[in-house]
Parts: C-alpha cells; sequence; structure tokens
C-alpha cells in the first residue's frame, strides 16, 4: 500500500483541500490482488486505491464515460498478420494505466484509509488524475493514449479504435491497444524500438519482450516451423453439467492449437497491395441433413485479403 501512495503522489493525483459544502465527497477503499504470470506462477502482491464510483454523482462528478476496447478478432488479426509477413511481435505493458489520464471535472475525495495527513485530518482529496474506479477513467486514459500516439505519427483505422499504425516508406508499425496491454507488431526491429522509446518518454512502459501470454491467451510462436498458435485457459463454469460437457470437448481436443502458416506473397514484406492470402469462412448449418448429411461444415467464403 505504501508503494501504491508513493506512486500516486509522485504522480501529482491529488491535491488536499478544505471539503466545499456544496460537492459530493466520494469514496475509497483498498483493493488487494495477486499476479500470476502465464503458468499460474504467483509474481507479485498487487495494493491498489480504487475509488467508489457508485458514489459519484452524473452531471456533477463525470459526463461521458464510453472508452472502445480492443476486440478479440482484431488481436488475433495482428498475430496472423505477424506470422504470415514473419514480423516481430512484442507485448508492451503500461503501468499505473488510468492515473495518467487527465479530469475534466472537479472531484473530491475521501482521504485513502490508513494514510490520512495527520496535519490535516478532515481535508479531502482534489482529484487532478483519474483513479481507478472513477467511472470516466477508461475514457481518459484512452483520449490521453489517442493524442500522444496521434502525435508521434500513428492513425487509428476507422473499423477499429483500438487499433493504430504508422508506416514510414516500407517499414511499418502494428499497435494495439486494450487498456494498458499493447501488442506491437513491426517488419523493422528499429522501428519497434523507436516507438517503444517514445512511449517511455510519456508513460512507464515495460517491454515484456516476445508476445507468450495476453487477455488469457497463451502464445507459442515457432519461426522454424512458422506458425504462430494459440489456446485459452480453462474456463470457470458454474454449473456442473456443463463443466462436465466442456470438460469432456478439452480432454478429447487437448492437442489441438489454432494454427497460422505463413504465406507467400510477392513483397511480402510491404504491408500495402493485396495479399493473397486465402480467407475463409465456416458454417455448420446443413439446412436439416437435406443437402449435405455427411458434412455439417460448408464453406461460405472465399477470397483474397486486401490491406491498405
Amino acid at each position: 500500500m505504501q508503494l501504491e501512495i508513493d506512486a500516486l503522489l509522485k504522480n501529482g493525483t491529488w491535491d488536499l483541500v478544505t471539503p466545499p459544502s456544496d460537492r459530493n465527497i466520494i469514496t475509497n477503499k483498498w483493493v488487494l490482488t495477486k499476479k500470476f504470470d502465464a503458468h499460474g506462477v504467483l509474481l507479485r502482491l498487487k495494493a491498489r486505491l480504487v475509488a467508489r464510483g457508485f458514489s459519484q454523482v452524473q452531471g456533477i462528478d463525470f459526463n461521458d464515460t464510453f472508452a472502445p476496447t480492443l476486440k478479440v478478432v482484431p488481436l488475433r488479426l495482428i498475430f496472423a498478420i505477424s506470422d504470415g509477413l514473419n514480423l516481430e511481435l512484442h507485448h508492451l505493458d503500461i503501468e499505473t494505466t488510468f492515473l495518467h489520464g487527465d479530469l475534466n471535472e472537479d472531484i473530491y475525495m475521501e482521504q485513502p484509509p490508513y494514510f490520512i495527513d495527520p496535519k490535516h485530518p478532515y481535508d479531502v482529496c482534489k482529484l487532478k488524475k483519474s483513479l481507478y474506479g472513477l467511472k470516466q477513467s477508461p475514457r481518459m486514459w484512452h483520449l490521453k493514449l489517442h493524442t500522444y500516439l496521434e502525435s508521434i505519427g500513428f492513425t487509428r483505422l476507422q473499423a477499429e479504435p483500438n487499433l493504430y499504425i504508422r508506416k514510414e516508406g516500407n517499414v511499418f508499425v502494428i499497435l494495439g491497444v486494450y487498456v494498458h496491454n499493447l501488442p506491437i507488431a513491426s517488419n523493422s526491429i528499429s522501428a519497434m524500438k523507436k516507438t517503444i522509446a517514445q512511449l517511455k518518454e510519456k508513460f512507464p512502459v515495460k517491454d515484456l519482450g516476445p508476445m507468450e501470454y495476453c487477455l488469457g491467451i497463451k502464445i507459442t510462436r515457432n519461426r522454424t516451423e512458422g506458425f504462430l498458435s494459440r489456446f485459452r485457459q480453462n474456463p470457470d463454469i458454474t454449473h456442473w453439467q456443463a463443466l462436465k460437457r466442456i470438460l469432456r470437448y478439452l480432454q478429447h481436443t487437448k492437442d489441438m492449437v489454432l494454427t497460422y502458416h505463413s504465406f507467400q506473397v510477392p513483397n511480402s514484406s510491404h504491408l500495402h497491395g493485396y495479399l493473397h492470402a486465402p480467407l475463409h469462412g465456416w458454417s455448420d448449418l446443413d439446412w436439416g441433413g437435406i443437402l449435405i448429411p455427411l458434412d455439417r461444415h460448408q464453406e461460405w467464403c472465399s477470397c483474397s485479403l486486401k490491406v491498405l
């Protein structure tokens, strides 16, 4: 908890002021968690000060709260392109993510439990930075990061607001954003290092190295054989019957993985142009067994993928 308080104070998260009589004072609490790696090994214990957002008043303490989140499909697309074009793929992590967002509203909060200033025990914290638990914190962080990425030359995709790309000639960098998790892929290791250095100038960024685990997805990459495979951890199912069914399914498919193969295209180091990688869609619809009673899997689409 002391480390968390030190980080908050260093970041200039609040000022102690006399509580105003006409404003809502929100509460807070400490949340203690454990952080594990991809193999379930305990990495560290984490204490986080969280504002109780349910005590905020709409129109006074917050207005807009929406913040987009990277979906799983674009994340898989990053994996597929990385393998298909043999790109470098790393995993970046930004520490104390929500504490970097700037607030537009005046928000007052009680002093943290166990860390009340003995010289000013009745003062409250006037927040200058967003805090975990505030309803607008995800939005403020997203706007802060988006503004900075645009300032260093990244362009956001229209179809996916949390997917960015920067191109300099034939060199490109693809960056995904899922709160504090940033998968980054590039056809140039120097361009990737440049991007990481630029992010470190603004935020406390950790380069976790080649991606091995992200958002519950374990990643195994074998460049000698040219594939990138992914599989999820076992889900937590509450219903016993569903649990047994899933366990049976896992037992019979435990050796199966989703595999991406490299595809050979002209100028394969370039992201521009046509990538003649087959794009297939499948459906288990068989029209009641009338058309193909023996094979329920039907291909409904096959085309080339064009990357603009």
